[in-house]
């Protein structure tokens, strides 16, 4: 049962509905009053209940539930409206107004709510936007017009008689602003994004516009796992799966961190600066990849399809970039795309939880090991202070996933989202021991 501001949903059995049918008028009857159209309006709208089907299919605030595939996706009829809607900012287009732009983003962020790796696909859209909406404000604020009647405003005293006009000056300049038609230039990263969101929407035997509810629910997970990053290499392990993953970085990507003091000087105040934030997304994203790997491999260790999979990190930026999008750092939202090409199609939903103290966890210790001078890493104190690693396995990300992120980490460039297949392997330790 769940309830809608004036709107009540119900899920059960077949040889129990019409009894919850039943309690569910008589509770509103009790609340409101019994019909009486002497005395007041019918609380229950008989024209809307009896147009309403029950089934195993409900659309809801816009979105279409199923309870047999427990899942939620938008409706046909959305789905048609924001095709036609995206056909109208085709290649040829050079420009639009904030009106235009808000209609655009408003139906995506709608569609976001039953499809989470949406919210990637459309990044730059969003800032276009917003820009041009601060360039409305200004060209709005600026007019002789505008500063007259805030004049006129400032001259009135407090009380009543300034309350009332300071809501119709605020809701005039609010109208004017979304009236405005200052044109905003469509760019580059923008339109590349409307061909992303064109491609998706007009290809839904590829890309399953739905989401499992269970995905978009607070429950118990079923997969936890922690990752740790140094300006050396990253590492991370899940308990439940029983492995581990070791990834160092290359010299390429050593060269451009803070850590290497001449490039630093030299390179200060350049978006070529690889930070620590990124390199921790990085061993997300690789987690995200083994845990999805590891459940293709082993179906039948989980007691249903989709898997509610956590990960904690202590950096609080990674853990921000995994519910939204990021504004302001490239190489992050080149990062997001690769997550969101995982995530599509995936039965494992990400969620994550930043957490404290993780510099003496165990994944703290297998991010420290890495290359020093001409030797290579050694992990025979690492498999001595955690013995349990040498049973486990070792993920390693397919050549395909680590030239993606280092495309990201280097040029800020990612590939078109699409499904992802090849995500990468496990090993045993043995190898690894005798090597070490």
């Amino acid at each position: 049962f769940n309830m809608f501001v004036d709107d009540s949903l119900f899920v059960e059995t077949r040889e129990y509905i019409y009894v919850a049918l039943a309690a569910s008028i008589e509770a509103l009857y009790i609340i409101f009053g019994s019909p009486d159209e002497y005395l007041r309006q019918n609380p229950l709208s008989l024209d809307k209940y009896y147009q309403s089907i029950c089934s195993y299919q409900r659309i809801q605030l816009g979105k279409q539930i199923n309870t047999r595939t427990m899942m939620v996706g938008i409706t046909k009829e959305k789905l048609a409206k924001m095709v036609i809607e995206i056909h109208h900012w085709h290649s040829g287009r050079k420009s639009f107004t904030i009106m235009q732009g808000v209609i655009l983003c408003g139906t995506l962020e709608h569609w976001v709510d039953t499809l989470p790796w949406a919210k990637f696909l459309f990044i730059m859209i969003r800032k276009s936007v917003n820009v041009c909406l601060s360039n409305c404000v200004q060209i709005t604020h600026s007019s002789e017009k505008k500063a007259k009647i805030i004049r006129d405003l400032n001259k009135v005293k407090s009380g009543e008689e300034y309350d009332n006009l300071d809501k119709f000056v605020k809701k005039r300049i609010a109208r004017e602003t979304y009236q405005c038609k200052h044109q905003a230039f469509i760019n580059a990263p923008m339109k590349q994004e409307l061909k992303h969101l064109e491609k998706v929407l007009t290809n839904p035997e590829v890309f399953k516009l739905e989401t499992p509810i269970s995905h978009l629910i607070n429950r118990e997970y079923d997969i936890t796992s922690k990752g740790d990053a140094c300006l050396e290499a990253c590492g991370g392990y899940s308990d439940e799966c029983e492995f581990w993953i070791h990834h160092e970085f290359s010299e390429e990507i050593k060269k451009l961190t803070l850590k290497r003091l001449k490039i630093r000087l030299k390179k200060e105040n350049s978006s070529e600066l690889i930070c620590i934030n990124v390199l921790e997304f990085v061993i997300d994203i690789i987690l995200y990849a083994a845990v999805t790997v590891h459940v293709r491999e082993n179906p039948h260790l989980f007691p249903h399809i989709y898997v509610n999979y956590l990960n904690f990190s202590d950096n609080t930026s990674t853990v921000s970039w995994n519910k939204k999008a990021a504004l302001r750092s490239p190489k992050a939202k080149a990062l997001q795309l690769i997550l969101c090409s995982i995530m599509i199609n995936n039965t494992v939903g990400l969620k994550g939880e930043h957490i404290s103290g993780i510099n003496k966890d165990c994944a703290d210790k297998i991010s420290r090991v890495y290359s020093k001078s001409n030797s290579p890493p050694s992990f025979k104190s690492l498999f001595q202070e955690y013995p349990s690693l040498k049973e486990w396995k070792q993920f390693h990300p397919s050549p395909e996933l680590l030239s993606d992120l280092y495309s990201a980490l280097l040029e800020g460039r990612a590939p078109e989202p699409s499904p992802r297949k090849n995500l990468g392997h496990f090993t045993h330790v043995n190898n690894i021991t005798k090597t070490s």
